[in-house]
């Protein structure tokens, strides 16, 4: 996601640029990325990634007990939740 801009500036020049033989390889890449779909699961992948992220680090860690790991689960699953209900308003 933070590189997205720049990929996008790096073909378009690529695409512009006559002596470059991937051009058209270069276009369809630029197409394929700033469509619908790729920007869209994009955005989907982070929001779920924000969401399990901390559960997959506690999980991680050996010293938590399990009562922890358990509220972190049952925190998990009410976000995802949340984000099935309200978060398709975002993206």
């Amino acid at each position: 996601m933070d590189f997205f801009s720049a990929t996008c500036s790096v073909l378009k020049d690529i695409i512009n640029d006559p002596e470059t033989t991937g051009s058209q390889r270069s276009n369809r890449v630029y197409d394929a990325i700033t469509s619908f779909e790729f920007v869209f699961i994009s955005h989907l992948m982070k929001e779920i990634w924000d969401i399990t992220h901390d559960l997959c680090q506690a999980l991680q860690h050996q010293s938590r007990d399990i009562l922890n790991a358990m509220h972190l689960v049952a925190t998990t699953k009410e976000q995802i939740q949340k984000f099935r209900e309200d978060g398709w308003v975002l993206l």
